[in-house]
């Protein structure tokens, strides 16, 4: 089979051509006046990746193409989608979704996967992350999705103008992936590249969870809250693009407002900004608790986004010396299995009542964050 063939023929499908239209970056990059590449395009570098991999490895074409098509069942804005309605209120992220899609319910898609006699069940395993022997490849803090997208965005955002760091190569590791014992393995001449990776994904989260580009994804994520409880939102919205969710968020009466204060920059206000060492939940406080806590803080349009910024996640996947075959475990270089930090943020929309809502925000957190020890709070204008 021709992989490349294939790839044409998806490509062409409506349901990767929405791809092209939604932003690797969730916060679309008109609003921030800063560049991004589209999901399709990071969808192909994915699948260019796991190619070396496959052809590397003589392992299954199922996995290159669940490079091409792990980001199909993404909604607009990104992970927004997921964090603040999705995996709440419709019991799936993205993976699941993409993987719904490719199994029958993209039916143009699964025809061509089936044309090509590919495996769609394999292809949404590995995609969900269900796979033992091939996920990490896609489903890890060290996998080709991760690789590709902290390089493509650190670039084509210019974080450069922030941190002066040393760029890793994704072809070097996707060529350094190997199988040793049926496991996967990175040949530890790759080392340097890996170090180079994590310092640029630190970076890239750090940029992330600051400023405008946070603030303008929480409102996002707002819009998203205030529209699916005005009963405006179903499954078949996660299958618009950045730019036909804008505009029909834009035309809903409960949103419409907070939608054109998000086009001209006029961002909400910082309330209260907290990083602390643990939280009683895992990942992102679930939506029923953020909303009531928006509800007890302010009758004004509150935003509270609690939840654990990626800044290094462990990497489970092991070094080999191929000339020895000696297995060297990720050292504390590469894990920060010890320290997730985890980021409060609340956001208002009138500026006046900042004081105000600092001192409830601080009343209810004292209380949710008691078994939890502060590193710094810091509370500002903007």
């Amino acid at each position: 089979m021709e992989l490349d063939d294939l790839v044409s023929e998806l490509i062409r499908t409506k349901w990767l051509k929405r791809l092209d239209k939604i932003s690797l970056s969730d916060v679309p990059p008109d609003i921030l006046k800063r560049k991004s590449s589209s999901r399709l395009e990071h969808s192909l570098k994915v699948y260019e990746l796991a190619k070396v991999v496959v052809q590397n490895n003589k392992l299954p074409e199922e996995i290159a193409i669940a490079g091409l098509l792990h980001d199909i069942g993404h909604g607009p804005f990104g992970h927004v989608s997921d964090l603040f309605l999705r995996v709440d209120e419709f019991g799936k992220d993205h993976a699941a979704f993409g993987a719904e899609l490719i199994k029958g319910k993209a039916q143009e898609v699964s025809g061509i996967l089936d044309k090509f006699k590919l495996d769609k069940s394999l292809i949404a395993e590995i995609m969900e992350g269900k796979n033992p022997r091939y996920s990490l490849f896609i489903n890890d803090s060290l996998d080709l999705d991760c690789v590709e997208n902290i390089f493509n965005f650190y670039k084509t955002a210019n974080l450069s103008e922030f941190f002066n760091l040393e760029l890793h190569d994704p072809f070097k590791v996707a060529d350094s992936y190997t199988f040793h014992d049926d496991k996967i393995c990175i040949d530890s001449t790759c080392t340097e590249h890996v170090k180079r990776y994590i310092e640029l994904r630190k970076a890239v989260y750090e940029w992330v969870w600051r400023g405008k580009n946070l603030r303008a994804w929480a409102m996002l994520g707002k819009a998203l809250d205030m529209a699916y409880d005005d009963g405006k939102i179903d499954e078949e919205f996660f299958l618009m693009n950045n730019e036909e969710a804008l505009n029909y968020l834009g035309s809903l009466e409960s949103t419409k407002k907070i939608i054109k204060r998000i086009k001209t920059g006029r961002f909400y206000h910082t309330v209260l900004r907290a990083t602390l060492l643990e939280y009683p939940v895992k990942g992102f406080v679930r939506r029923k608790r953020r909303l009531e806590m928006e509800h007890e803080i302010g009758e004004d349009n509150i935003i509270v986004v609690i939840g654990e910024a990626l800044l290094q996640k462990r990497i489970t996947i092991p070094f080999i010396n191929l000339k020895t075959h000696e297995l060297i475990e990720p050292n504390s270089f590469f894990s920060n299995k010890d320290l997730f930090p985890i980021y409060v943020e609340i956001y208002c929309e009138n500026e006046k009542f900042i004081g105000k809502y600092k001192e409830r925000a601080k009343s209810i957190l004292k209380q949710d964050f008691k078994n939890s020890r502060p590193l710094s709070t810091i509370v500002r204008r903007g």
